[in-house]
């Protein structure tokens, strides 16, 4: 009697996001161990990141790689975007990029923090005197008063805070000043675990003031002048001054250990419940591990739901959704294969990214850099693959003869598709077959063999099928495409296979 099919299927592959921690292991097939250049749709599914848009018409010169950008809000609630170069200060109009350094003491690294205070732009960063612009129509000029060049600065409770070595200052009320009136100074000496710490950032989170070094979190009361500490964390701090967000009710950032939420540090004491990327942990730190903490940049859109954090030395950017945690309290992550030197989301959820040619780029369309005017623009790929799986518990320990696959796609259109395949984790053989676009002729190449694929011509889901070929007691099975200008969706997969002979 010949033997049955067996079927192993799974609707919205990837729903979990990335796991590279576990990813040598037989996963629930929800996880994926490869996902680049996606997103998760409102619906949970794996889609197509958008892709990006020139801001100015012309690029920048000498000088270009946009460091910093920050949304400047005056008093009457004029918005005005600014960017750094090393050199330079810009502001944005339109397409049109105007040089507003004004006669600030030339420049010589473009990572500054700007904050928005009392009607003023102030702008801060370490070995620089602190710079100022005082309305949306002017310039930067070097700020007056007593000033402290320190590494990060907010505004809280009224004042300006900065923080530089063992001291974090506080300016006057309302007055960029931190020597006349109620200007004042904490010595965070005493606290830093060891007398001494590395100041990384500041940051306010639920009416409270967080000082965050290389190894300590120091979380003081409130922003006012008689401030007394709630939190002293050691054995944790902040790897990226321009890594915090607040998301929600909480504060994201990363650390050496990963990417922490400050919530669930403070409540849970205890480093599995605290880390919000335990399922990407060793693959993100391998970048932590070989990049600079100034040019590590991050922003979180709330109308797209996830906190994005930027490596541009490695073209490499970490998606997080979210929107919700898993059941883990970790978020579903995704990567994305570009570089982004820099990134702010506006007031009006318009996320602004810095590119190293020149350009600033709003996140939109399904093609990467496309012009001002809205033409050109290339397409990037989308690169996935599940888990190793053994078909269930049935039929783990057989022998299993692949025969065909259905894969459910949306949107779509005018993309050519790569199916592949592997089997029991041998890495070194993978089985493809290449989908064209709706009117082309199969083709095949590696190890694949011809499919056939049915594109439904009414609605954006669409199903394609594919005679699979191959044996093994574990698969791994992926989708490999490049945009095209319009949207795609993972839907769902299955493959049917007839079991062979008994491995035990």
């Amino acid at each position: 009697m010949p033997k049955p099919l067996v079927h192993f299927g799974f609707n919205y592959p990837a729903a979990f996001g990335l796991n590279t921690q576990e990813q040598d292991e037989s996963l629930d097939p929800k996880w994926a161990t490869t996902a680049i250049n996606f997103v998760f749709d409102q619906n949970g599914r794996l889609a197509a990141r958008k892709g990006t848009k020139r801001v100015n018409a012309s690029a920048l010169t000498g000088d270009i790689t946009v460091k910093t950008i920050h949304e400047y809000i005056d008093k009457g609630a004029n918005s005005l975007i600014i960017l750094t170069t090393d050199t330079k200060i810009y502001k944005v109009v339109g397409d049109v990029f105007t040089d507003i350094t004004g006669t600030i003491t030339t420049p010589t690294d473009g990572h500054w923090q700007f904050t928005n205070f009392n009607g003023a732009c102030v702008g801060h960063q370490d070995g620089h005197n602190p710079i100022v612009m005082a309305t949306v129509g002017g310039s930067f000029v070097d700020a007056t008063g007593t000033q402290y060049s320190g590494s990060s600065v907010i505004t809280a409770g009224g004042r300006l805070w900065t923080i530089l070595g063992s001291d974090l200052r506080y300016s006057d009320l309302l007055i960029n000043d931190f020597a006349t009136g109620s200007a004042g100074v904490y010595d965070l000496s005493i606290y830093w675990k060891g007398g001494m710490d590395v100041p990384v950032a500041i940051a306010e989170f639920n009416g409270h003031l967080v000082v965050f070094g290389k190894n300590n979190i120091i979380v003081y009361s409130d922003v006012t002048s008689s401030a007394t500490i709630v939190e002293n964390i050691s054995g944790i701090g902040c790897a990226a001054r321009d890594s915090i967000q607040a998301i929600g009710n909480d504060l994201i950032f990363l650390s050496s250990k990963g990417v922490i939420a400050l919530s669930r540090l403070i409540q849970e004491k205890s480093m599995p419940e605290r880390d919000v990327s335990k399922n990407v942990r060793d693959y993100l730190l391998g970048y932590v591990n070989s990049s600079s903490g100034a040019q590590v940049k991050s922003s979180y859109n709330k109308k797209e739901g996830f906190y994005l954090l930027s490596f541009p030395n490695s073209n490499k950017v970490f998606h997080f959704d979210v929107r919700a945690a898993l059941p883990d309290g970790s978020f579903r992550v995704t990567e994305w294969q570009t570089t982004f030197t820099s990134m702010t989301t506006t007031l009006l959820d318009t996320l602004l990214l810095g590119s190293e040619d020149g350009h600033v780029l709003s996140y939109q369309g399904y093609l990467d850099n496309a012009l001002s005017g809205g033409t050109g623009g290339v397409g990037y790929t989308l690169d996935y693959f599940s888990p190793w799986n053994d078909f269930g518990q049935e039929a783990a320990n057989y022998e299993k003869m692949v025969k065909r696959s259905s894969v459910h796609i949306t949107g779509g259109y005018g993309y050519i598709l790569s199916l592949k395949w592997k089997f029991d984790f041998d890495t070194s053989k993978t089985y493809s077959i290449i989908f064209p676009t709706e009117d082309g002729e199969w083709s095949e190449f590696g190890v694949g063999e011809y499919a056939i694929a049915e594109f439904g011509t009414g609605s954006s889901n669409r199903e394609i099928k594919a005679p699979l070929k191959g044996s093994g007691r574990v698969m791994q099975i992926g989708l490999v495409t490049t945009t095209v200008g319009s949207e795609f969706g993972l839907q769902r997969v299955d493959v049917q296979a007839k079991l062979g002979k008994l491995n035990v």
